[in-house]
């Protein structure tokens, strides 16, 4: 007669290796192929492209901000000190140096080691190339559009901020005496 702690064990032994591969596939990406991944992304060159965008935008967004004023030349080396300065910490905050740690941590905590593989051989793959390819064509067109819309927003914004700046004025009108106590 068959011992009925056979099937009880091939249970537990098919449970324990299912919870064994559910576990892997949860897994902690390894370090390794999280800079495969962002290899394959072209994450590091995406950063690259945004922070040399930033640097061009902080520049003519300080240019204009001087845009009418005649500067004399003290005051155009000062302006264009303040330029290199501003462009220079923007530069440490999207420097790779600074951002590839962050963002394979982030890797690392949001995806697991099969997400990652996952990933990886999309990037790898002809659409994958594609869509890495063009990231670059995306975010250009999203900014301009985004700065597009930004630029219908400018009167409105304006406009708060004059009727903010005549509300405060309002509140600022000294209050009457409060009577005195009996």
């Amino acid at each position: 007669m068959p011992s009925p702690t056979l099937p009880l064990a091939l249970l537990l032994i098919s449970a324990l290796g299912s919870q064994a591969a559910s576990a892997a596939a949860e897994a902690t990406p390894s370090p390794a192929s999280v800079q495969e991944l962002i290899t394959a992304s072209g994450m590091h060159a995406l950063l690259d492209q945004m922070a040399t965008q930033n640097r061009a935008t902080i520049r003519t967004s300080m240019q204009k901000s001087y845009e009418g004023q005649n500067l004399n030349a003290d005051q155009q080396k000062i302006e264009s000190e303040a330029e290199d300065k501003a462009v220079d910490i923007v530069g440490r905050l999207m420097s790779w140096d600074t951002l590839g740690p962050i963002v394979s941590d982030v890797y690392s905590s949001t995806f697991t080691q099969d997400e990652i593989n996952g990933l990886i051989k999309f990037y790898n793959s002809p659409i994958g190339k594609a869509w890495t390819a063009k990231q670059p064509q995306v975010m250009q067109k999203t900014m301009a559009a985004v700065q597009s819309k930004a630029k219908e927003m400018i009167p409105e914004l304006k406009q708060l901020q004059m009727d903010t700046a005549e509300q405060l004025r309002a509140a600022n009108t000294p209050a009457a005496p409060a009577a005195p106590a009996q």
